[in-house]
């Protein structure tokens, strides 16, 4: 095989892994159907997921923040507001969630830091982060006591920054509706 062959493989072999992180990738989508039912979101920054749960009444949607503010909400199941909104972050909103990733180590988090053993998987929760050419997927159940207390507390800021709380809770007097912590 010539070098450039060898190139062209290896830059198919990397597309296609590519392709399966941006989407959630078999090992996450087998876990959570909710995850492999949203959309996909080419060339965000930042996105949140949130899967299904096994009591089926966990809010199933994702946020996608792009480089220049504007973010895309898609609300699939168990929230106030399916199908999509879209938002705009002025450029400090955007420049907090950032220095937050810097802060937490995003970058340096185990892909899936956080699957319990314990737990069945099922309450999945993704960050992604895709400065450039560089990806970083970080993988969760929400119910696993081994999550960094930085990762919770991004996830918690992507919501407060977006405010996409008022689209994802069905019942603010509700609490096993509202936001998970």
């Amino acid at each position: 095989m010539n070098a450039f062959a060898r190139t062209a493989a290896v830059g198919v072999v990397f597309a296609a892994a590519l392709a399966g992180c941006g989407s959630g990738g078999p090992a996450t989508s087998g876990r959570s159907a909710g995850l492999a039912a949203l959309p996909h979101v080419p060339d965000a920054l930042i996105r949140l997921q949130h899967g299904s749960c096994s009591s089926g009444s966990c809010p199933v949607y994702q946020v996608a923040i792009f480089m220049d503010g504007t973010f895309v909400y898609d609300g699939l199941a168990n929230v106030a507001v399916t199908g999509r909104r879209t938002g705009r972050l002025s450029p400090e909103q955007l420049n907090r969630l950032l220095a937050d990733i810097a802060a937490i180590g995003l970058l340096d988090q185990p892909d899936e830091c956080c699957v319990c053993p314990a737990t069945d998987g099922s309450q999945l929760v993704i960050v992604e982060y895709h400065p450039g050419v560089t990806q970083k997927v970080v993988v969760h159940d929400e119910r696993c006591d081994r999550a960094p207390v930085g990762l919770s507390a991004f996830e918690r800021a992507i919501v407060q920054e977006t405010a996409i709380e008022r689209w994802v809770a069905r019942d603010a007097h509700d609490p096993a509706m509202a936001l998970r912590p």
